[in-house]
This record gives structure tokens, C-alpha cells and sequence, in this order.
């Protein structure tokens, strides 16, 4: 049977076999504070690729999520009137923040976890975070802790059912 990948597959498999792939994997993440890219699809890659170090993909993931949410936080807290409302227009209904922003005043806490885990735009919640003026520290924990829950919940499901899930779109796409 003839192996066939896209452009886009073979780029990203020779980045995730190179030596540097930790620092494809971060700067992915890092990318993701400047635009919206579903980070889930990076993880279930690497965890494809490198079983073996899904933990650890898992903590970095994890790592960088809650260093891009702290981007949006600072954006909602500091520049709302410059950036922050154009962002949020961008991305979101002025409803969806206006529910975001009525979330955070009752349940910070409980909010942070629900949204990391949920695929909702995950920007709009971590801006509405800063505009609401959320503890700070409280709000890195959570998203840390959240994060991690996804990414190592999206590694080993990965891990576990990644590989048939691939030979039964190849036989569906051949």
C-alpha cells in the first residue's frame, strides 16, 4: 500500500523528528498567544509521534497555555480600551462576553475550569478574565491546572486510539 501525506503532514513529522522538536512544540504554543490555532491538534500530533514523551508534552502544553492565557489576562486588564474590545469583536459577540463577564463575577474559579476544558474560544474567557480583574495568581493556578487536565486527557486518548483512528481514515481516503 502506497503511504501518502500532505505537505503540511511531512513538514510537521520532519519538525517532530528533528532534535529540536521540544522547541517546535513551544514555539506552536507560543504562537498561540498571537493567533487562534487549535492547540489540541499539535498535542494529538506529538503524541502520536512521541508516545514515550506524552508527559512531558503534557507539562510544556500546559506550560505555554497558561503563559498565553496570562497574554490575554494582561490584554483584558490593561489594554481593554485599546486592543481588548477589538479582540473581543473579532472573535466573539459582545453577549458572549457580556455571559463571560457575568461568569467570572459569581465563579472565577469554576469558570476557569469549565472553559479550559470546553472547546469554547478559550481568548474570550482569558481576556474577560483580565477585564473582570480576576486574582491574578488564582487564575494562573486554574489554568495550569486545567490545561494540564486537557492536554494529558488529548495525549492518551491520543496515545490509545490515535493510530487506528489514522488506519481508518487511510482506508476511507485511499
Amino acid at each position: 500500500m502506497e503511504e501518502h501525506t500532505s505537505c503540511a503532514g511531512s513538514w510537521i513529522e520532519k519538525k517532530i523528528n528533528s532534535p529540536y522538536a521540544n522547541y517546535w512544540f513551544a514555539l506552536l504554543f507560543a504562537l498561540e498567544t498571537f493567533i487562534l490555532f487549535p492547540l489540541d491538534i499539535v498535542v494529538a500530533i506529538f503524541a502520536l509521534k512521541k508516545p514515550d514523551r506524552i508527559g512531558f508534552y503534557s507539562i510544556l502544553g500546559a506550560t505555554f497555555s497558561t503563559i498565553g492565557a496570562a497574554s490575554g489576562y494582561f490584554t483584558g486588564y490593561f489594554f481593554w480600551d485599546t486592543i481588548g474590545k477589538k479582540i473581543i469583536s473579532a472573535i466573539s459577540s459582545p453577549q458572549t462576553f457580556g455571559k463571560a463577564v457575568s461568569c467570572y463575577a459569581k465563579h472565577h474559579g469554576l469558570v476557569i475550569l469549565a472553559t479550559g476544558m470546553l472547546p469554547l474560544p478559550f481568548k474570550v474567557f482569558t481576556i474577560a478574565a483580565g477585564f473582570c480583574q480576576v486574582p491574578f495568581f488564582s487564575f494562573l493556578f486554574f489554568i495550569f491546572i486545567v490545561r494540564l487536565a486537557r492536554y494529558s486527557l488529548v495525549m492518551f486518548a491520543t496515545k490509545s486510539i490515535g493510530a487506528k483512528i489514522i488506519t481508518m481514515m487511510d482506508r476511507i481516503t485511499l
